[in-house]
Parts: structure tokens; C-alpha cells; sequence
């Protein structure tokens, strides 16, 4: 996975980049199935703050960007979730309207 040479704190640098970047794509794929309503108004900012992420990033991730520079990559490599690895396409724009409006609804209708 790693270069034998690399430096420790580059590769837990590497690391602590891809648990967070996983944590960040759990938590967008899966908050909405919580029915606590604090996880809930967390998770309803995910989405969101994610989208206006990308368009004022050139629609780029900072954090793929970050690992890509530890990582020294030329070209830009995209992330990979476990989505990615299951052959999941669930990311479309259904989706995420879908589980925004299940969220909204688990907000406002008790």
C-alpha cells in the first residue's frame, strides 16, 4: 500500500486523511437512517455544506486534493468510497433528494 521509504508522518498524514474522508462519506450516505433529531440537523448540513464545497472548489474535493499532494500524484485522482468498491450507484441525484426529503420529514413531522 505504502513506499517502504515513506516518511511515518506523511503516511499517518495519509491515514488520518482517508478516515476522515470515509467518516465524511458514511455520514452522508447513512445520517439520514438516525431518528435522533440533533444527528439529524448535523447530517442535513452535510449535503449541503458538501455542494457549496465543490462549487467554490472547482469541483473538487479539498481533502482528494490533500491526499493527492501527500500521495504525489501528477494527475487528479478521484476518492473512492466503499461505494465505489461495491459497484453501488446511489449517489444520484434521486438519491440525495430522496434521503434530503426523508431527513426533512424526520425533522418537522412528530
Amino acid at each position: 500500500m505504502f513506499k517502504k521509504d515513506i516518511d511515518p508522518r506523511v503516511r499517518n498524514k495519509i491515514l488520518g486523511n482517508l478516515f476522515i474522508h470515509h467518516a465524511i462519506s458514511v455520514i452522508i450516505n447513512f445520517g439520514w437512517i438516525f431518528n435522533d433529531r440533533r444527528i439529524l440537523r448535523i447530517y442535513i448540513l452535510f449535503p449541503i455544506l458538501t455542494l457549496v464545497h465543490w462549487v467554490t472548489n472547482q469541483n473538487k474535493c479539498y481533502l482528494t486534493q490533500k491526499l493527492n499532494y501527500l500521495c504525489e500524484y501528477t494527475d487528479y485522482q478521484y476518492f473512492h468510497d466503499f461505494s465505489y468498491f461495491l459497484n453501488i450507484k446511489w449517489m444520484s441525484p434521486f438519491y440525495k433528494c430522496f434521503v434530503i426529503a426523508i431527513t426533512l420529514y424526520k425533522l418537522f413531522h412528530r
